[in-house]
């Protein structure tokens, strides 16, 4: 028994390899064919998956452009938005001016009618005597 082992384990060592490099057993014949199959099986795969990948750049490619218009609107929209304030300010600021003038200009109306009963009142003297004590206090001012 102790001769055996080693005479098998020998033959096990020399006979592996060239165990392993023989081919499955298929017919010499199905060989080519089979290559041919799965070569083609193989083409279609590439075509296929490139197909999916022009189709997916192209939808890629739209959703960008699509997302681009969406952002060219807003921007269009805010610029929109924007020039609206302002003319609503500029119309307030046209409205607040108009409203200072009016007022302004009834001022000036009151005072010039006030001016005018002032002269109108009283008697000559009494007339003279505003007069000259406006003149006076325009003197003060002045110096």
């Amino acid at each position: 028994m102790k001769n055996i082992v080693p005479v098998v384990m020998t033959a096990m060592l020399l006979s592996g390899p060239a165990l392993a490099q023989q081919a499955p057993d298929v017919p010499e014949k199905a060989k080519p064919g089979m290559e041919k199959k799965e070569a083609k099986e193989l083409e279609k795969q590439a075509r296929k998956e490139q197909k999916e990948a022009m189709k997916a750049r192209e939808h890629a490619e739209k959703e960008a452009a699509k997302e681009a218009e969406r952002q060219r609107e807003r921007a269009e929209e805010q610029a929109e938005e924007r020039a609206e304030e302002a003319r609503e300010q500029a119309e307030e600021q046209r409205k607040q001016k108009e409203k200072q003038l009016k007022a302004q200009e009834k001022q000036a109306k009151i005072k010039a009618e006030q001016e005018m009963k002032e002269l109108d009142k009283g008697s000559e003297q009494g007339k003279k005597a505003r007069e000259e004590n406006r003149k006076k206090w325009w003197r003060f001012w002045e110096d």
